[in-house]
């Protein structure tokens, strides 16, 4: 382009010849600017970070982060629980901790009769079985030489 008008610099705010800057910035991704004067080292890429990360099949969906490491996986994946038949829809990078817990609601009945729906996890676990009931009770529980006993 050939500046005749002085109103014909507002069509290169930028400077430069018009074409497609085909520099690479410092985190992989080309230049998304036509030609220009300024530095490449202000620039902010937009661009979809897409590593490939190294213990899953998944790409980084962040944006652009080349400065620093990529946050977990993040992708949604269904997994079968490891001590029930459940599965369960979690974040990708949970799929290796020893932490998954089955949140699928389960019946069941407490020592007193009441019938309601707990998390399988919680209903698995020894320390939580006797706590599990969120019923309203009319029952109030007093420990005795012997034991418990309940009274109304």
């Amino acid at each position: 382009m050939i500046c005749v008008h002085a109103n014909d610099f507002l069509k290169r705010p930028l400077g430069g010849c018009g074409l497609k800057c085909e520099t690479r910035l410092s985190c992989g991704h080309q230049c998304p600017l036509t030609c220009h004067s300024t530095s490449h080292n202000i620039l902010i890429c937009q661009k979809l970070c897409l590593k490939q990360y190294d213990d899953c099949e998944h790409q980084c969906q962040k944006k652009c982060h080349s400065t620093t490491a990529c946050l977990p996986c993040s992708a949604t994946i269904t997994l079968k629980m490891p001590n029930c038949e459940h599965t369960s829809d979690i974040p990708c990078f949970m799929r290796k901790t020893n932490q998954l817990e089955c949140g699928v609601l389960v019946p069941y009945t407490c020592s007193i009769g009441h019938q309601v729906k707990v998390r399988c996890c919680d209903l698995r676990n020894r320390e939580l079985r006797d706590r599990l009931c969120t019923h309203a009770c009319d029952y109030t529980l007093v420990r005795g030489s012997i034991g418990f006993l309940l009274y109304r």
